[in-house]
């Protein structure tokens, strides 16, 4: 979910904890609480932490654009539940991310491997559960990040688990091969 699109998330939505917003979220639809449009799984990250919402999966997004959940090696299984998504970006840069249980992906602190140009801070500035883009670039190259797809066809084996991206702005493609 978006950080509600404000230049640079003024409100901190990404960072706030009792927000939604600027979040990747993970409920049970399949199985709701009474009186509930869902529940929350008892495995979430934070769900026994009062300070954040326990919906959140992981944070720290501008606007998480098209995200795949790898289907795994198809006879191991390895890589099974990866989620990657494109996270598009403000003004500098464009990111991919591998979306992990808990995370903090930065924004509004960091755009990529960037710090926004608002900002005074590094990386070690976002300290709290930081996680870097697999692949980010700037917007020299384009503009709007489109992603990801995991790759688990037979026809070009080398690309066997990478994650695809496009990008909308200048039409490239990009192909990231990431580690199972």
């Amino acid at each position: 979910m978006g950080d509600a699109g404000k230049p640079y998330d003024p409100a901190n939505n990404a960072q706030n904890k009792s927000s939604l917003l600027g979040k990747v979220l993970r409920i049970d639809v399949d199985n709701p609480e009474d009186g509930k449009p869902y529940s929350i799984p008892l495995d979430n990250p934070f769900v026994n932490d009062p300070s954040f919402r326990p919906e959140i999966y992981a944070y720290g997004l501008r606007n998480p654009w098209r995200c795949g959940k790898d289907l795994g090696d198809y006879v191991t299984g390895k890589g099974k539940g990866r989620m990657a998504c494109g996270d598009v970006g403000e003004h500098t840069k464009e990111e991919v991310d591998l979306i992990k249980k808990g995370a903090n992906y930065g924004w509004n602190i960091m755009e990529g491997d960037f710090c926004v140009p608002k900002k005074k801070c590094s990386k070690a500035a976002v300290t709290e559960n930081f996680e870097e883009p697999i692949w980010n670039y700037g917007h020299d190259l384009g503009f709007s990040v489109i992603g990801g797809a995991f790759y688990r066809g037979c026809s070009i084996q080398h690309l066997y688990g990478a994650v695809i991206v496009g990008e909308w702005g200048s039409g490239l493609v990009d192909i990231e091969i990431i580690m199972q």
